[in-house]
This record gives C-alpha cells, sequence and structure tokens, in this order.
C-alpha cells in the first residue's frame, strides 16, 4: 500500500517549491526450504554481516520531501530554452532489515541509476527494496524547442547520501547496490543529451560518470522511431564490470524492439537484447496491451538468459493501470526505448 501528497508553490521570482509527504507499507509471506536457509546463513557468514530468516516480513517507509526547481526562459523568434537548476531532498528513516541478509529481493535486482532515474523518490525498480536513508539530487536540466519542431533536452547531475543507512551499499541477495554508483556517499555523475524530429525520429546519448576520476561506468546510445501504426526502438549499451553483481567481464549490449498498433484500443510489442561478448540472447520479450479512456492493461512474457550457463528463465508481468486512482501489478516492458 501506498500513498503519496505533494503541492507546488510558485514564487513571485519564478521558485518552484514542492512540499512532498509519502508513505508506504507492505508485508512479504515467504516457504523457503532448509536447504534456501542453509545458503543465506553461509552467505551471511561469509560476507561478516548478520541473517535474519523468518516467515514473515513487515515493513513501512515514511518520507518527507522538498523539490526545489527554477526554471529560467531564454527565447529568439525562432527558438525558446528552458535551464532549470533541481535541488531534492528526502528524508526517511532507516530501510528495515537493510543490514541483514534474509528478504526476498524478487523484483528490485534491474534497477539502473542514469539521468532518468537522478531525481526519482526510489530508485529501486521494484517493491522488494525500499530506499530508505536521507538523501540529496542535484542536477541541471534543459530544454529546447525550436521553430522547424525540432526539440533538444539535457541532464546533468549527481547524487549524496546525507544520513542513514546508505540502501544501495546494504546487504543483499543479489547485490543489488553493487557498482550501482550509488552505494558511497557520493553517487557518480549521470548525465544525458537527447532530440526529438518532427517526423517521430528521435535519439539520446547517456552515461555514468566516475564521481572522481570521470571514467565511463555505464554509456548509452539510443534511437527511436513513431509512427502510425509502427515504433521501432534500437540501443547499444556498455556496461562496466559488476563482478560482486554476476558480470566479470564489460558487457556490450544491443538492444531492439517494436509496437504495433492493431486496433484503436489494442497494441503488441516485442524487444530482444544480444550480448554481444558472450554471444547470447541476454533477454527477449513480447505481450500486448489494451487501453481506454478509463484503464491500461499490459500482460508480458520474458526470458532472461545468464552469460555463463546459457540457461534461460521465463516470467510473466502484467500491470493494471486505473487513470484516475492509480496502478497495481509487476513492471512490464513495453518493447520501446525510453529516450527522455
Amino acid at each position: 500500500a501506498e500513498a503519496e501528497w505533494k503541492r507546488t508553490f510558485v514564487s513571485d521570482g519564478g521558485l518552484l517549491l514542492t512540499p512532498l509527504l509519502a508513505f508506504q507499507a507492505d508485508s512479504t509471506f515467504v516457504n523457503q526450504s532448509s536447504a534456501s536457509i542453509d545458503a543465506i546463513n553461509h552467505m551471511a557468514a561469509s560476507r561478516g554481516v548478520g541473517a535474519d530468516v523468518r516467515s514473515a516480513f513487515y515493513r513501512y517507509m515514511a518520507t518527507i520531501g522538498l523539490d526545489l526547481r527554477w526554471p529560467v526562459l531564454f527565447s529568439s523568434t525562432s527558438s525558446t530554452h528552458i535551464l532549470e537548476p533541481v535541488v531534492q531532498v528526502f528524508a526517511r528513516p532507516n530501510e528495515r532489515y537493510a543490514e541483514t541478509l534474509g528478504i526476498p529481493n524478487e523484483d528490485a535486482q534491474s534497477f539502473v541509476f542514469d539521468a532518468t532515474t537522478l531525481f526519482e523518490r526510489d530508485k529501486f525498480s521494484g517493491y522488494d527494496r525500499i530506499e530508505g536513508g536521507t538523501r540529496a539530487n542535484i542536477g541541471l536540466r534543459y530544454s529546447g524547442t525550436f521553430g522547424n519542431g525540432w526539440t533538444t533536452n539535457a541532464l546533468f547531475g549527481q547524487s549524496y547520501h546525507l544520513a542513514g543507512v546508505n540502501s544501495f551499499s546494504s546487504p543483499d541477495l543479489v547485490n543489488v547496490g553493487a557498482f550501482s554508483g550509488l552505494e558511497s556517499e557520493k553517487s557518480d555523475f549521470v548525465g544525458l543529451l537527447g532530440f526529438a524530429s518532427p517526423n517521430g525520429l528521435s535519439g539520446s546519448v547517456s552515461g555514468r560518470f566516475d564521481e572522481q576520476t570521470f571514467e565511463v561506468r555505464r554509456a548509452e546510445v539510443k534511437a527511436a522511431w513513431s509512427g502510425k501504426p509502427v515504433s521501432l526502438s534500437a540501443k547499444y549499451a556498455f556496461i562496466q564490470a559488476q563482478p560482486r553483481y554476476g558480470f566479470a567481464d564489460d558487457r556490450h549490449e544491443v538492444t531492439a524492439g517494436g509496437s504495433a498498433q492493431l486496433h484503436e484500443n489494442w497494441r503488441v510489442f516485442a524487444s530482444g537484447t544480444y550480448d554481444l561478448q558472450n554471444r547470447v540472447m541476454a533477454r527477449d520479450s513480447f505481450g500486448f496491451s489494451y487501453g481506454d479512456e478509463c484503464f491500461t492493461y499490459t500482460m508480458t512474457y520474458t526470458q532472461r538468459r545468464t552469460s555463463a550457463t546459457k540457461e534461460a528463465s521465463q516470467s510473466f508481468g502484467f500491470n493494471l493501470s486505473f487513470r484516475t486512482i492509480g496502478d497495481f501489478g509487476t513492471n512490464t516492458g513495453s518493447g520501446i526505448l525510453n529516450l527522455n
């Protein structure tokens, strides 16, 4: 269960102040085999941390935050440009069970820290992990609009852990925070530069850079074309080695996706990611979605393969979203890459 309140106030000088209150609570029930319990205890002992294996976990998280933005407009006869400094502060208690091993992590394994997630209140990709502690996000956003219909956007920033336990450096059964760029007090730098044309073509270049040396930790080049009834996308990604996260070598991956509108309300989509380094289809998925003025429903089937054994695992995902109420379900892919 999750609830959030926020409201934006505009000062006479154009400063946007958005206070925020949020609360989340959940419970997890687990039926683990004795072999799993032994493995968790062995893992905890080898890392020098505690193990807290139980049949039920109950958690809550309360957040108070403040978002400050000061957009400044520059305009000419043929274009407009907006520079927007952004500062966010989120104060929270520590994540429960963050300093022990035991709580399952099924849906928060694959989060990526980059320019698109810099200003997220909770940067984890799912509900099995909840970001705790006090954190500040600081960045500079740019957007431009030109008379011929072209638009550009850019963002650069960094995140700072201010107080409490850093959830991204805490023990996890899959080491999800290791080499994420958020495990230290000062995060890596993240940046993005993109464009969009009036005929549906768009593209972007983004990266994550070491906070001391500016070494490239992750880089992505994306391109997409959105038309009717077909949309296509492609992406190349470089991800530096993450040994404790299960990837001993640098990764070079190519992703392609497509979406087709079959009817006013029905759409099908598919995507695939190929690991160039290990020559394996790392991930492929397909699905369909239905959407009208009241709600949208998405269903996805996904296969994932490990680079070492190339064994495949399958999963189904769904998401039901009511436009005026909220949504529930799992994270599902759309078949088209997000370039913003």
